[in-house]
């Protein structure tokens, strides 16, 4: 019943905006196509969240003392993102830094979007005894650029830990 009335409220729409649009007819015409393009995008994003099981996740009831059931929706939620595309994995990365908002089977499992995650730091912690680290930022002075070999080893264990999973 809800879908009906969805239809018919944005067909009336369309047609009132036909009828009596607010803009020339050329305008009114790329505007559909951006609307057209804009739906399919969203459309193809629904159908990457069903294939990668998120939609069955989001369907049955929040439980988040539930720490496999969350493990499973966290990952879910990391193939869906990665696979809609960059600004969707940027969002990750956001969200991967909010342990305030989020259980910590999501941002454990969306840290893996941040350049250099925590366990890369600590893998290398001897190393990187000069240098102020944090939820995957590494900072050093511009005027005291990091040592290439120092360099070679973040990219390897960063590599090693995405290649790992």
């Amino acid at each position: 019943m809800v879908g009906v009335q969805l239809v018919t409220t944005a067909v009336a729409l369309v047609v009132v905006d036909a009828v009596q649009p607010r803009r020339s007819a050329l305008a009114w015409i790329k505007e559909a196509k951006r609307r057209y393009a804009r739906t399919r995008r969203y459309a193809q994003v629904s159908a990457i969240a069903t294939r990668n099981g998120l939609v069955r996740q989001v369907r049955v009831w929040p439980n988040f003392s539930d720490h496999e059931r969350n493990a499973a929706f966290a990952r879910s939620l990391r193939r869906t993102l990665e696979e809609a595309g960059v600004t969707f994995v940027k969002l990750g990365q956001l969200l991967s830094t909010r342990d305030d908002l989020l259980p910590p089977e999501f941002t454990d499992e969306l840290r893996g979007y941040l350049p250099h995650s925590g366990s890369v730091f600590a893998q290398l912690s001897d190393e990187l005894q000069g240098y102020s680290t944090s939820s995957g930022a590494l900072r050093f002075g511009v005027d005291e650029p990091l040592p290439v070999p120092l360099v070679k080893k973040l990219i390897a264990v960063r590599l090693r830990q995405a290649f790992a999973a």
